[in-house]
């Protein structure tokens, strides 16, 4: 029972006296019964946030008195939509150089709930290939844009695998839970660049005996060298 009907009619006799209610408004959600707005169907804030509905008072006299009026009903929301996200503006590599604070993808949220409920919280963590130190590598803001905040090294971390968690902020449990969106996962691989210069492996001073009768292109001695650097560089 959403509401129980009154009303008055000055008449003195009984039957005249004797007064229902009809609902005039066609309607799956709502009924009237024994003088009583029922509600016999489901009702949806984000569709529907209020509801008008067209009814008609008459007494029970001959002929009838009757005098239509409206029943206007205020939907409260409750949190019961969950956010839907998109990733926008995303990049799969990124360059060793790049300079912190530069945005490199954009997780956009959205939930049609009213106050808390639809508000947007982001998180994010980070996994870095090989060396959990630079998982603090990355960030993401309360607009969903995630952005370099630290220097990357490529031959510390070469690639990073991202996950973006989005909430609402629903803090009160009598209008429903917080929703949660499917995590967003991708993965950034950092393109090298040439900063790092050759390291012998092997000793840079060495010492040989040669005789005077060796022969041209005899080898005398060996060397090695490494440079973290990938490819080319």
């Amino acid at each position: 029972v959403i509401q129980a009907l009154t009303a008055t009619d000055r008449d003195t006799a009984v039957v005249n006296r004797a007064l229902a209610f009809r609902l005039d408004s066609q309607s799956t959600v709502f009924s009237v019964t024994n003088n009583n707005l029922v509600r016999i169907g489901t009702v949806d804030y984000e569709a529907t946030p209020t509801v008008v509905l067209s009814m008609t008072v008459f007494d029970g006299g001959n002929p009838v008195q009757s005098q239509p009026f409206t029943f206007t009903i205020t939907v409260n929301d409750v949190n019961d939509q969950t956010p839907q996200t998109s990733l926008q503006t995303i990049r799969t590599s990124i360059a060793e150089e790049l300079a912190p604070s530069t945005d490199i993808a954009r997780i956009v949220a959205v939930d049609t709930d009213t106050g808390a409920g639809g508000q947007i919280v982001y998180s994010l963590s980070v996994v870095a290939s090989g060396n959990p130190a630079a998982n603090s590598a990355f960030a993401i803001n309360g607009s969903g844009f995630i952005s370099v905040i630290e220097e990357l090294d490529r031959e510390q971390a070469s690639t990073y695998t991202l996950t973006a968690s989005v909430t609402d902020n629903a803090t009160n449990p009598s209008t429903g839970a917080v929703n949660t969106a499917p995590d967003t996962v991708f993965t950034l691989k950092v393109i090298d660049i040439n900063d790092n210069a050759p390291v012998f492996t092997s000793p840079l001073e060495v010492a040989v005996s040669v005789s005077e009768t060796m022969v041209t292109s005899t080898v005398l001695a060996g060397v090695s060298a490494a440079d973290a650097d990938e490819g080319s560089n």
